[in-house]
């Protein structure tokens, strides 16, 4: 998963819109809040509603290196 710093840096607004809401890695130190991307692209922190249905958004970093 993303975390708050690499979706702000990696991801434009169309992306950050697309589709509904969905989870990000929690970088917080509270372990009862975790983070997320609402359907409109912006970024919620320090949620407390753990049972809300949401989406994952999978990152996979590939390195490239000739063979």
């Amino acid at each position: 998963l993303l975390s708050i710093d690499d979706a702000k840096k990696y991801l434009d607004d169309q992306t950050m819109k697309a589709g509904s809401w969905w989870w990000l890695r929690n970088s917080d130190s509270n372990v009862h809040t975790v983070a997320y991307v609402n359907s409109e692209g912006y970024i919620h922190t320090r949620c407390l509603n753990l049972t809300m249905n949401g989406g994952v958004r999978p990152c996979v970093w590939v390195k490239n290196k000739p063979i």
